[in-house]
């Protein structure tokens, strides 16, 4: 009888692994790059991300998936606009 139950916790353990391993997070299934496209309203605005990365909108940018961002986006004759890009669990 202990001997059964040594295998029942052994595949207690083998099955918790599985389960964790197959809802790993987007990290291990996607990498630690995501692409995201920013379109803005109107067209043709300025964005800048993390104070590094210059693009015009609508425009596709690599961010850290670890991390959440900042985006800002200007365009002359309208209110400059500060966003957090938030990273989520996939």
């Amino acid at each position: 009888m202990t001997h059964w139950a040594g295998q029942l916790g052994l595949g207690s353990i083998a099955l918790l692994l599985g389960l964790v391993s197959l809802s790993g997070c987007g990290t291990w299934w996607h990498g630690d790059h995501q692409s995201v496209t920013i379109f803005t309203t109107p067209l043709d605005a300025q964005v800048v991300v993390d104070d590094r990365v210059h693009l015009l909108a609508p425009g596709t940018v690599s961010l850290n998936r670890k991390e959440n961002h900042q985006a800002v986006i200007t365009k002359d004759g309208y209110e400059s606009k500060t966003m957090t890009l938030t990273r989520t669990w996939s």
